[in-house]
């Protein structure tokens, strides 16, 4: 995994530490996130509040419930007002503005834990996706620009006239997106398991074509839960089974109309045109389980952007910001902020 690609840009593999790093499922676990968590549901808890867990040293441990509790109440659910219908977002913390991007099946709640290790440095502010349940057959006309106008039109109502971004999976799509048309609102961007175009999986495809007719949520097709645990269950810390249920039970929530739309997405747009011309610097999370297509993509990406650098984490898959969140955390800090306050 190690190497540097032809040209000026940089690979790196993520430090295989009691720090940084999570085993995995049959060695001696480090703790990440949280190890005494209880509970099966994705339902906060009521406990008091953690201490603040520094993205150094070792992880103090923290309950994933109790994370997700004060997400909701501290960052409350907001909106304003666009022509493409309100947008919902949440913000949490204090200084210079993170925007973070969801994947296809992502949700706010998805960026709970991450947002809770960035929140003393960073303004996290969390766009939601536009819903089905909002805008009814309108959701499937929407295109990148129109989700990339929404998020610098948010930026423009909270005075961001600059922020750094975070994305994973679609929300990278909408990042190259915003990027090219908006580039001098963005300073700089990590992206996980990200791309400029990829070819949809055959559930994928089936979501896409008869998705928009199935008045169902996620949870209610049993194929998407194995296509959950095959991917993203082997990567989840050892030391907390119930972090898959907070995953889970939230993916699981999200309307099969709602996929279907994100989806047509990625189906439909191939952006790596636009790559050449995106100035500003790029960090590309890549996971150990992340799979020969999305190293593929990964190429791409490091290949056309003038300033790229790749960063490899040992013992992840798809999912950084939920199954390792301090990692994630750390690597954007070190990232977006300058050495001196970084450290």
């Amino acid at each position: 995994m190690s190497g540097t690609l032809p040209g000026t840009k940089d690979e790196k593999i993520a430090p295989n530490s009691p720090e940084t790093t999570s085993p995995p499922a049959d060695s001696t676990p480090n703790r990440t996130v949280d190890e005494t968590s209880a509970g099966s549901a994705a339902t906060p808890a009521t406990a008091p509040s953690p201490p603040r867990s520094p993205l150094d040293g070792c992880p103090v441990p923290i309950s994933w419930q109790v994370v997700l509790r004060e997400f909701r109440e501290q960052a409350p659910l907001q909106s304003i007002p666009h022509p493409t219908g309100p947008i919902e977002y949440r913000a949490w913390g204090n200084g210079p503005p993170i925007y973070l991007l969801n994947g296809m099946g992502g949700t706010l709640d998805h960026f709970a834990l991450v947002t809770h290790l960035l929140r003393d440095q960073f303004r996290c502010v969390i766009p939601e996706y536009p819903s089905v349940s909002q805008l009814g057959g309108r959701c499937f006309s929407l295109t990148l620009d129109d989700l990339s106008n929404r998020a610098v039109a948010l930026a423009d109502h909270l005075e961001d006239q600059q922020f750094n971004l975070f994305a994973t999976s679609l929300g990278s799509l909408v990042s190259w997106n915003l990027m090219s048309r908006f580039p001098n609102r963005v300073i700089k961007a990590v992206i996980a398991g990200g791309f400029s175009h990829r070819v949809l999986s055959p559930a994928e495809r089936f979501l896409v074509r008869l998705g928009r007719f199935l008045p169902i949520h996620v949870h209610s097709l049993p194929l998407a839960k194995l296509v959950h645990q095959a991917t993203h269950r082997p990567w989840f810390p050892p030391t907390d089974p119930t972090r898959w249920n907070y995953f889970s039970d939230i993916a699981g929530s999200v309307p099969v109309r709602d996929l279907a739309w994100r989806g047509k997405l990625i189906r439909d747009n191939d952006l790596t045109n636009l790559l050449p011309g995106i100035n500003m610097p790029v960090l590309l999370i890549q996971g150990e389980g992340d799979g020969r297509i999305s190293n593929k993509c990964r190429d791409v990406l490091h290949a056309n952007l003038p300033h790229s650098q790749v960063e490899m984490m040992a013992n992840t898959g798809h999912l950084p910001h939920i199954t390792h969140p301090h990692r994630l955390g750390k690597s954007i800090r070190n990232f977006f902020l300058p050495p001196e306050v970084a450290k």
